[in-house]
Order: C-alpha cells, then sequence, then structure tokens
C-alpha cells in the first residue's frame, strides 16, 4: 500500500493552473484548454484568454492544434467552398460561441451618420439562426466592398472585427475577399477598453500586441506588450438614421492620439495617451430605424 501524498500548505503548495482536457468519444481527438493569467481589470472588465490544444486541429500560429481563444468572424467551410459573392449573400457568416449569422431583412437596417473622413459605409445587419445572446451584430462595407464588423452585448460591450488590414485574413491579391475578421477593439460603457494588435503573416494573423487602457480618457494607460511598436487609426461613433431601403452609412472622424513610443517592453510599461473607444467624444444623430429593436 503506497504512503498517503501529504501536500505543503505554504507557498510552494501544488495547485492547478486551471487547465482542462478531454477526449472526444466519437472522434478519439483530445484536446487541453490552458488559461493565461491576466491583471484584473476595473469593473471586471479583461480578456479571458486560454491557448487550447485540438489534436484534430491542424496548424496555427503558436504550433500544431494549438490557438488562442480570441474571438473571431468567419465564412462556414463545412458546406462547401465560400464563394465571397457578398452583395447576393453567397455565404454563411459564424461567431465565435453562436449559430449561423442569417441576415436581417431591409426592414431591419438603418443608415448610420458618423464623422470618419466622410466615407459611406453599406451597414447590414445581422442575427445568430437561433438567438440566444441576444447581440446586435453589424457588418460595414466601405466603397471599396472591403468590410468589418460591430457587435454590441447584451451587457452593453461593444467590439470590431477587422476594422485594420493586419487584423483580417484576406486574398492579399483582392482585400474584398476576406475569410476571417479578427477581434480587433472591445470596450464597455464605462470608458474601459482592450485593444489587440496583428502582425501580418502568411497566410493568417495572430496576436502582436494587446494593450488595455483603463479609461478612455488621457490618463495612465498600463500596456502589456509583446513588441515595442505603437500604432493609431481613427475612431468613430454610430448613431442612426433611416434613409430607404438600403442603407449607407457616413463617417467623420474622431482621431485618435498616436501613444509615446517607450524604450522599454514588458508587462506593466505605461505609455502615453490610450485610444478612445467608438462614442467616445463623437457626436452622435438621434436613433430612428424602422424595424430596429
Amino acid at each position: 500500500m503506497l504512503p498517503a501524498l501529504v501536500l505543503p500548505t505554504g507557498g510552494g503548495a501544488i495547485r492547478s493552473i486551471g487547465e482542462q482536457f478531454s477526449v472526444n468519444s466519437i472522434t478519439g481527438t483530445s484536446s487541453l484548454t490552458l488559461p493565461i493569467a491576466v491583471s484584473p481589470g476595473r469593473s471586471g472588465f479583461s480578456p479571458e484568454l486560454a491557448l487550447s490544444y485540438d489534436s484534430g486541429a491542424g496548424n496555427g500560429p503558436f504550433g500544431w492544434g494549438l490557438r488562442l481563444s480570441l474571438a473571431e468572424i468567419t465564412r462556414q467551410t463545412d458546406r462547401g467552398l465560400p464563394r465571397y459573392d457578398d452583395a447576393d449573400e453567397s455565404d454563411v457568416f459564424l461567431l465565435s460561441g453562436l449559430d449561423d449569422l442569417v441576415p436581417v431583412s431591409d426592414e431591419g437596417v438603418c443608415v448610420r451618420q458618423i464623422v470618419d473622413e466622410s466615407i459611406p459605409y453599406l451597414v447590414r445587419r445581422y442575427r445568430p439562426r437561433v438567438e440566444g445572446a441576444f447581440m446586435r451584430i453589424e457588418r460595414w462595407t466601405d466603397p471599396r466592398g472591403i468590410s468589418h464588423w460591430r457587435t454590441i452585448s447584451a451587457n452593453n460591450i461593444t467590439a470590431i472585427y477587422g476594422r485594420d488590414e493586419a487584423a483580417r485574413v484576406a486574398d492579399p491579391r483582392d482585400p474584398t475577399r476576406v475569410f476571417r475578421w479578427l477581434l480587433e477593439q472591445s470596450h464597455d460603457d464605462r470608458g474601459n477598453v482592450i485593444v489587440y494588435e496583428y502582425r501580418p503573416r502568411t497566410p493568417s494573423a495572430w496576436t502582436a500586441r494587446r494593450r488595455r487602457s483603463g479609461t478612455a480618457s488621457p490618463a495612465a494607460q498600463r500596456s502589456q506588450t509583446a513588441t515595442s511598436s505603437e500604432s493609431s487609426g481613427a475612431i468613430a461613433s454610430p448613431s442612426c438614421a433611416r434613409a430607404g431601403s438600403s442603407s449607407w452609412c457616413s463617417t467623420m472622424a474622431s482621431t485618435t492620439s498616436t501613444p509615446r513610443r517607450s524604450s522599454k517592453s514588458g508587462p506593466g510599461r505605461f505609455v502615453g495617451t490610450p485610444s478612445r473607444p467608438i462614442g467616445q467624444g463623437s457626436r452622435s444623430v438621434r436613433t430612428a430605424c424602422v424595424g430596429e429593436r
């Protein structure tokens, strides 16, 4: 009879990091999830990151079968190859954790007047085939045919997917043929912001840096960085107005400040002014759309 194992009770106690291992009884594939510890954010707003392994998956940015648990929007491929004819809704879109996305009828689509260098956007709304998250999902397409996605959850958290070129996995010869839109930014109604930045690779992209700012005002910003490069962009604030059966959204720019470069990289370093989330410091127009919930 083996003696019982007695664990230490001090700081060196053996304990799990929260990993989860499972085996699919039908396919025989195994999966392992390793949570990544992050410092807590204000109001409980912080990213939930985990490194996931699936023995049946292909190559990923972190190795064979490994990927980071970040939300994304992709085209469905298990029923055929994508056609990329978005005008006729030829493909089915998938949002992580939800069912197939189906377009809302024209009565549920509205025109948004936003300030962003007067670029007109065609905005279309989608819903999951089986509603459960009660999330507002929109696909924004500019005159070039390049699109990105914006969602607003039931607890008023806004997320942006694939607005920057590096956050889209697309055909390099035709940028309108986007296969995957990666999560780029999320913010809550209290000004807490999480920004994800990507470094392009062939044929995919992965996170180069994750920056989280405490507020959307020019206050101290805590940055957790994998590289010392910085970037800036234009932020817009959505608002709505009725304009017939087709909806075009004009955007006027609300320019963000370029963060100050720092000679030091690594977790916990402070850099300059954070980016403002959508809706911060922009003029909104009253919403008046037929079919809106």
